[in-house]
């Protein structure tokens, strides 16, 4: 699983490393956000400037994607004993709450037969009946 933060308006996500696998959710969330001009830096995050923001307000946001997940909000971090609300414990997908868009954008396009901008599915031709392949 990814995390995101959705700090002073920008989302904040660990760069890929020996502990942060790329993804085809990671990536469509990253992507949406360029789309949709919301402020992306992939840098490392310390827990200190996580737990201050959500103290402080700064921190709007917090959610995880993985391919099981999908998209599954944080509404709160247990550090050190204590734990710590995010947006007051509301569990809001990103990037919904600071774009005003659909938090089924990610999902949904993989639903759609065009994919939206990207264009990330195409249309596949099935032949019913028909043997098919090295076998048919």
């Amino acid at each position: 699983m990814n995390i995101f933060f959705v700090l002073r308006g920008e989302l904040v996500t660990p760069p890929l490393s020996g502990s942060i696998l790329p993804g085809v959710t990671r990536d469509t969330v990253l992507t949406l956000a360029r789309e949709w001009k919301i402020p992306v830096e992939e840098r490392p995050v310390e827990i200190d400037e996580v737990l201050k923001g959500a103290v402080d307000g700064t921190l709007s946001e917090a959610f995880g994607s993985g391919t099981a997940a999908v998209i599954s909000p944080v509404g709160s971090f247990s550090c050190g004993g204590k734990e710590t609300a995010v947006n007051g414990g509301r569990r809001e997908i990103s990037p919904s709450a600071s774009s005003g868009r659909s938090p089924e954008s990610s999902t949904g396009r993989s639903r759609t037969a065009t994919g939206g901008s990207t264009g990330w599915n195409e249309v596949a031709s099935i032949n019913r009946g028909r043997p098919s392949g090295p076998r048919g």
